[in-house]
């Protein structure tokens, strides 16, 4: 505020005593008006809680306030400041002329300076404090403001002083209210911000100058001075004329004193009474506007006090309770808990609940009504607190829910079922405002997603938009034709939230959702069906191709615009080019040959009445030669919805080539069925030829062979005595070599027979037949020892003698091939094969072979061993496959050298086939 203090004020005692008076004159207004209270206060604690000067509040010693500062001096906890008896710190002998002291500066308002010992926690020797003492309010009471600074520092004012100067000249400024200096005889000397703006100037130093200098100049009465003495104080209410002419009624409190050099001051403190006057009557007014509102309010209002007892309801409450008056409801509810409150004990937990957090507490309760009957009601109370800081009554409102409640759950219940229903449905729905955001999704869009419903709501499609596959602005232009009731359809390429990218169709329409106006779009996914539309395109290229490539046309025929679609090939067939406008049917039924163009009405009629297909062949003429042309069309009627043919459909083929090479294949075929029966009779005689051979073979041979067998043995029987060791040897080759070419002869003409003989198959028993043959086996050859096994039960349909004959010979091998075995095994059965054949097998542990020879085994005379080790033709197996193939199976053979070989076998599988 500069300037509007004068330079004699910087006198650090003066200041000091200026500043006392000001909170000395300041009690009574501070009394009157409770705002200065609270902001002086709410003022100092911020002004000092950052000082570095230490400061205490006090009252005669009993520690009202202390900051930091003055906590680390007197070495204080924040427990310790709160209610420590200051005096108790300082020297006994000092402690009474202290304790007079604070109560002077309390009395007289005047500030003062003291210097004391103090002993300090933990100290030896008590310290020497000194202070500045300064009356000032505290909470609505008198009290003791000290600013202690060190008084050996030896400054000419110490900072603290400094401090002090400082913020009561801030604090001087900043009041809210109107505050002026003026000497004994009425001269002003400063005045604050408040002041000035009061009267009607922009500051104070423009009221010192404009206004005369006297604060008698502003009142439209004179101020009487004060001649009671310095001390005294005056309170009185006069007329004031601001700067502008106009008046206002203040009230002014006066303190006047003398300082400590006997120069005279007054403080005034100015209320503008006309703006307290105007608060007041709004605030009557208010009071009265809330009296009508609360008597004829609808809305159920009451206030009781916190032990149960209404103090005050309206009528709204006594018609809610079933009451007639409010005067009735007064008189007859004594007890609020008991004959309110349905559950009783629920009026104490909110009342706590409310004392506790001091706000409005909203709760449901149900609640009686005079006829007994109960009622839900929505309850909004406050519990209402004095200056002082305790509860004083319970204010609130009533509201009865019960048909809302009702309503409600009816709502809750179509809520759940038109989720239940949305959810239901398979395809994705999306409920969107004129922003494009979501405001609700269905179960088949999280589906769809991947994401959780609450992760859609409020976001737009670029959510779920794949990066630079849509038009969003073109999609926002749609949707907002979808609001002006045009539906929409487009397609749209989404984003899972996995990253997957997939195409689906989408489908917007107007419509209502909780009262706003939607759109509702449903979208299906079309990934399927783009990738059949893909394959379809593809399979109809393809086809284009097949057709051209088999010379295969396709028509379509409207028969309701009489109009013809052709495929390219077909244009290629009638011979004309490709892309001309569609023909007519008269057209191209003139190309046809007449009788034939008849013929294909006839069916064209008959597949329309009998729902038929239809097959011809028919011959036309081609457009750009002439040429003659066989064509085959086949052709199927589509019907509509009332069975009325709309459409045919079908394809033409030129067949004349195939029909030329079809007449030329007819000659060959007749060539050749003749060629084939001149063959047919030639084979037949070369049969009978060499069957003829074959028994002449086995009839003149077999004489000489027996002859030569004969006539050896008698040689070595009857000249034993007369021929050596070496005519014996030769004779001994010579009955083997005979012996066996007979063999062979035996088994070339088996071979030949087996290959001519008729099947006779029937149910044969496998297993017996193995059994009987190693039986035999065993009585032939008595000195082997083999252990043999066979599964039982194996029966077929098969030639009994045949395959007897292919098992003899497997089981003769598998004895002759094991017999270099200390401990032989033979094993005949069968397994079911994954291609649901069954496969028999003979398995051995003998010599067995190099697989490398395998495909040999077969042929006939083929060995696989050396005559000299074993003995056999080398026919047996070739025989063994021609019994197996003659059945329709096959037979192949596994084998490891020295380990054992398995012959496996398949007959042609019947349905009598059993294990």
């Amino acid at each position: 505020m500069s300037g509007s203090i004068p330079s004699f004020l910087e006198n650090t005692t003066v200041l000091l005593a200026l500043l006392a008076a000001l909170l000395a004159g300041l009690l009574a207004a501070v009394w009157l008006v409770l705002r200065w209270k609270r902001q002086a206060r709410r003022l100092f604690v911020r002004k000092w809680e950052t000082a570095s000067a230490p400061v205490l509040v006090h009252r005669g010693g009993g520690i009202l306030y202390a900051n930091p500062a003055f906590k680390r001096l007197a070495v204080l906890n924040d427990g310790q400041a709160g209610g420590e008896n200051w005096l108790a710190r300082i020297q006994p002998d000092e402690r009474e002329r202290l304790a007079s002291r604070y109560a002077q500066v309390i009395e007289s308002g005047l500030p003062a300076r003291e210097t004391y010992s103090v002993t300090a926690p933990g100290q030896m020797r008590p310290r020497q404090w000194s202070s500045s003492l300064l009356p000032m309010i505290w909470e609505g009471r008198l009290a003791v403001l000290e600013v202690f600074h060190d008084p050996g520092a030896g400054e000419e004012k110490p900072p603290s002083e400094i401090a002090v100067e400082q913020y009561f000249r801030k604090l001087f400024a900043d009041l809210p209210f109107s505050i002026c200096l003026s000497t004994r005889g009425g001269r002003l000397i400063a005045a604050n911000a408040s002041c000035a703006a009061l009267f009607g100037y922009s500051n104070p130093d423009q009221m010192l100058v404009e206004s005369g200098g006297r604060l008698a100049d502003l009142a439209q009465t004179g101020l009487e001075t004060d001649e009671s003495g310095a001390s005294a104080r005056l309170a009185t209410v006069r007329w004031f004329r601001r700067r502008d002419g106009s008046q206002f009624a203040g009230r002014v409190v006066r303190q006047c004193y003398v300082d400590e050099q006997g120069q005279e001051f007054c403080l005034e403190m100015i209320e503008d009474l006309s703006e307290s006057q105007r608060v007041q009557q709004a605030l009557k007014e208010s009071e009265k506007r809330f009296e009508r509102l609360f008597e004829s309010s609808d809305l159920a209002i009451f206030e009781s006090s916190l032990d149960g007892r209404l103090l005050r309801v309206n009528q709204a409450y006594a018609d809610l309770h079933g009451y007639q008056s409010p005067q009735e409801v007064l008189a007859e509810i004594k007890d609020v808990a008991h004959q309110i409150y349905v559950h009783p004990e629920k009026r104490q937990e909110v009342l706590q609940e409310a004392l506790k957090t001091g706000e409005m507490i909203c709760f449901e309760n149900e609640s009686w009504r005079k006829d007994g009957s109960i009622f839900l009601g929505s309850i909004k109370l406050q519990v209402m607190f004095r200056e002082d800081g305790q509860p004083d009554y319970i204010f609130g409102f009533v509201e009865d829910i019960t048909q809302r409640k009702q309503f409600e759950a009816a709502l809750q219940a179509s809520e759940e079922s038109y989720r239940g229903l949305f959810n239901s449905v398979r395809e994705a729905i999306y409920i969107q405002d004129r922003d494009l955001r979501f405001l609700d999704v269905n179960q088949g869009a999280v589906e769809m997603y991947g994401y959780p419903r609450e992760a859609f709501l409020g976001q737009t499609p670029e959510f779920v938009s794949a990066p630079g596959r849509n038009n969003l602005a073109e999609i926002a232009a749609r949707v907002e034709q979808a609001f002006q009731k045009i539906p929409q359809r487009f397609e749209f390429w989404g984003m899972r939230a996995n990253g997957e990218i997939f195409p689906k169709d989408v489908r917007l329409y107007p419509g209502v959702y909780f009262g706003r106006e939607v759109v509702i779009a449903i979208a299906i996914d079309i990934t399927e069906q783009k990738r059949a539309q893909e394959a379809l395109a593809e399979m109809q290229n393809d086809l284009e191709i097949a057709q051209k490539a088999a010379g295969i046309g396709s028509w379509r025929w409207d028969l309701t615009a009489n109009r013809v679609w052709w495929s390219p090939q077909l244009y290629t067939i009638w011979g004309r080019e490709p892309g001309e406008e569609l023909i007519p049917s008269e057209a191209w039924l003139g190309q046809m040959n007449p009788e034939d163009a008849e013929l294909l009405l006839h069916h064209l009629q008959k597949a329309a009445l009998e729902k038929e297909n239809f097959s011809l062949e028919l011959r036309i003429r081609r457009w750009s030669d002439g040429e003659e042309r066989l064509v085959q069309v086949e052709g199927a009627v589509i019907f509509d919805e009332n069975d009325l043919p709309i459409r045919m459909v079908g394809t033409m083929m030129d067949i004349t080539e195939r029909r030329t090479a079809e007449l030329k294949i007819q000659q060959l075929n007749q060539e050749l069925e003749t060629r084939v029966f001149e063959r047919t009779a030639q084979l037949e005689t070369a049969v009978k030829e060499l069957e003829a051979f074959s028994y002449s073979v086995s009839h003149d041979l077999r004489a000489p062979l027996r002859a030569m067998d004969g006539y050896s043995k008698l040689l070595m029987t009857d000249f034993a005595d007369k021929i050596d060791d070496r005519a014996r040897n030769y004779l001994e080759r010579i009955r083997a070599s005979s012996q066996r070419m007979a063999q062979l002869i035996d088994d070339l003409l088996m071979l030949s027979r087996i290959s001519r003989r008729e099947l006779l198959k029937r149910k044969t028993d496998l297993s017996k037949i193995a059994v009987n043959l190693l039986t035999e086996l065993e009585t032939q050859y008595p000195d082997r020892r083999v252990e043999w096994q066979v599964q039982p039960d194996m029966v077929v349909q098969a030639d009994e003698n045949l395959l007897s004959i292919a098992l003899r010979n497997l089981l003769e091998n598998s004895w002759k091939f094991t017999a270099p075995k200390a401990s032989a095994q033979i094993e005949v059965g069968c397994l079911d094969h994954e291609d649901h054949h069954r496969v028999y097998y003979v398995r051995d542990n003998g010599v067995g072979f190099d697989m490398t020879y395998a495909e040999n085994m077969f042929a006939p005379f083929q060995r696989l061993h050396p005559q000299s080790q074993f003995e056999g033709t080398g026919i047996g197996l070739a025989i063994v496959q021609r019994i197996i193939r003659k059945h329709g199976g096959w037979i192949w053979a596994e084998s490891i050298l020295d380990q054992g070989t398995t012959m496996f076998f398949v007959l042609e599988p019947t349905a009598g086939e059993s294990i």
